[in-house]
């Protein structure tokens, strides 16, 4: 029985030895992994010059009643594609802009065009701004006008009179069916009618009018006017 005692007193000791460094848990794991890709859109545009309504083989169009009853075909406007391909939606190939040429503008002449506007990206467009940079210069090839005209701001500097531009009247528009009179109701619609879906375009049409002018201001005659217009698109959200 004395042995027993001391063999149960080791016992005891290495019981309270093991407590005191406290006891471990074996257990079964593994690991799964999440990966992820984020990618960003693209907003991307394309423009196409599809017809202007006197290329100049039928009667000069007119705007104002009474003009024009004999027919005659002296102007005429024309367009074309310029700079690169940027996309192709539907067949038709859309650059990175369109020149238009008018010839032999006169008092009550009223050509216009039809540009298509593609939305070569990957996410909702509309457009934002548009900027025309214009020259005018006189029959002596004297500049009379050197600035821009902003859908935000206007003419700047501001315009004068004896320039062609004075004359000059937005007489239609027309965006994907929607139409209108003047630039302020353009202005007004285009945040509307202007949304371009990805690989798809929208149509507008713009028709201009020459006013003959008032008494000391009239439509001067052999001036040359250039321009090259600008369209901002922006994502759909982004424009007021």
């Amino acid at each position: 029985m004395k042995g027993l005692g001391k063999v149960t007193a080791v016992f005891l000791a290495l019981t309270i030895a093991l407590a005191g460094v406290g006891v471990g848990f074996a257990a079964w794991t593994d690991t799964l992994t999440i990966n992820g890709t984020v990618n960003t859109g693209t907003v991307s545009v394309g423009i196409h010059n599809e017809s202007t309504n006197d290329p100049g083989a039928t009667a000069d169009p007119q705007w104002g009643a009474g003009h024009n009853t004999e027919g005659k075909n002296v102007a005429s406007i024309t367009s074309e594609d310029t700079g690169d391909p940027v996309c192709t939606k539907g067949a038709i190939d859309f650059h990175e802009g369109v020149k238009f040429t008018i010839s032999n503008a006169y008092p009550y002449y009223a050509p216009g065009g039809t540009i298509l506007i593609a939305n070569c990206g990957s996410i909702p467009m509309k457009v934002d701004t548009i900027t025309v940079t214009i020259v005018e210069k006189d029959a002596s090839g004297n500049p009379v006008y050197d600035g821009t005209w902003n859908s935000t701001t206007g003419f700047d500097p501001a315009l004068g009179s004896g320039t062609m531009l004075d004359d000059i009247r937005l007489v239609s528009w027309t965006i994907n069916g929607q139409s209108g009179v003047g630039v302020a109701s353009l202005l007004a619609a285009l945040p509307a009618y202007s949304q371009i879906e990805p690989c798809s375009y929208i149509s507008i049409t713009a028709q201009i009018g020459f006013e003959e002018g008032e008494t000391g201001d009239l439509l001067p005659q052999g001036h040359t006017l250039t321009f090259n217009v600008t369209v901002t698109c922006s994502q759909w959200n982004e424009v007021d």
